[in-house]
């Protein structure tokens, strides 16, 4: 036994751009919404024999609507200056043709050719985000989704996880939008975010491929100060536990002068140099360098910190391009002959400098099929 299914089709006029009329049309039900950027007068409904079906006049406290027949109804919302006419009951061919949506006494108008149960082509449509690939994991991003209005309304649906969906809009009388808050997420990255639009039995689909950046963050104090001869110790954190991570040895420097590198005592998620005697060669800057792997992906930070002896006063360097002290005491340039220790990543490639900027969007190839209107 086969029982039919209901199809629903969306449709819309191309009237100028201060009202707008869209319909949807089943086996039961034919509903017409006539928007209007400035709601002031009289909303009219007229059939293709230019018979007037219904309604609304603008009043207050609650608008005064009108239908003409027992099996119509119609209904007005002010906060989105919309008014809506439906019919319900058995719904064929006979609807056919062009509906009207009047409103005031200045004609302005729109119109909509309804052909029950017809198939059309969606065109133009395409996928946007407020923010450029790759998304960063655990940023909000809002992404839309439009097709062009050529005389019928397409219904925009979205097949994307870890996202909320917002109804469609249309943006001009020429664009039908469909936006979705979506929160970025490494667990996300490399699966498709798809936009599907439909028109009766007609459908067809658009898709960016996820590229989610796994992030951190690094905790070093900005200045570490110490007295001359006393203990210190300088921490590089990693702001929270990763499958796999590490670090670089540092780089100490002064004033932009290479001193020498350090390897610090690390764990998964800390790295420590500690100096037993604070001196003035150990004063300048240290450069701690960081990563963690999520997933296939290895991502690189740093961040700097400066050693300071309380009481000391540095001038610029000198002609030798050293740094100088007060009393012209130099510093000595000490080159430790460590090797780069980096923790082991599994002899991956990294990538360590890659420029973010050159990702982008990535659509996949549009898909088509046919919707049967029979099981």
């Amino acid at each position: 036994m086969r029982s039919s299914i209901s199809i629903l089709d969306w449709h819309i006029s191309l009237s100028h751009c201060r009202i707008c009329m869209t319909y949807t049309v089943s086996e039961d039900i034919l509903r017409l919404s006539c928007k209007v950027d400035n709601l002031e007068f009289k909303v009219l409904f007229s059939d293709p024999h230019n018979n007037e079906q219904a309604f609304c006049l603008l009043s207050y406290p609650t608008v005064l609507c009108h239908h003409h027949y027992s099996n119509s109804s119609i209904n007005q919302n002010l906060s989105t200056n919309e008014t809506v006419f439906t019919i319900r009951g058995k719904i064929n061919a006979n609807v056919n043709g062009k509906w009207l949506c009047r409103h005031g006494n200045r004609f302005e108008r729109a119109t909509v050719d309804i052909k029950f149960d017809a198939v059309s082509d969606i065109k133009g449509l395409d996928i946007t985000a407020n923010q450029t690939l790759p998304f960063v994991d655990g940023a909000t991003v809002e992404i839309t989704c439009a097709a062009q209005i050529t005389g019928r309304f397409a219904k925009l649906t979205w097949d994307c996880s870890n996202a909320t969906a917002a109804k469609n809009s249309i943006l001009n009388c020429s664009t039908v939008l469909s936006k979705i808050s979506y929160k970025a997420s490494v667990v996300h990255n490399g699966s498709f975010c798809r936009c599907i639009a439909k028109i009766g039995r007609f459908v067809t689909s658009t898709s960016i491929n996820l590229n989610i950046q796994a992030n951190f963050e690094l905790h070093l104090i900005e200045h570490v100060r110490c007295n001359s001869s006393t203990p210190v110790s300088i921490y590089c954190k990693i702001n929270k536990r990763q499958a796999k991570s590490g670090f670089a040895p540092w780089i100490h420097s002064f004033n932009g002068i290479f001193i020498r590198y350090l390897k610090g005592d690390q764990n998964d998620t800390c790295s420590i140099i500690s100096i037993d005697s604070c001196a003035l060669e150990d004063t300048g800057q240290y450069f701690c360098r960081a990563w963690v792997k999520e997933l296939s992906q290895i991502i690189w930070k740093n961040k700097t910190t400066s050693l300071i002896i309380n009481g000391r006063y540095y001038a610029a360097p000198g002609s030798s391009n050293q740094p100088n002290v007060y009393n012209d005491i130099q510093i000595p340039v000490v080159e430790e002959s460590h090797d780069h220790q980096y923790s082991d990543i599994e002899n991956e490639q990294i990538e360590t400098d890659k420029d973010s900027s050159e990702s982008g969007w990535s659509l996949s190839q549009a898909h088509y099929m046919e919707v049967d209107s029979m099981i």
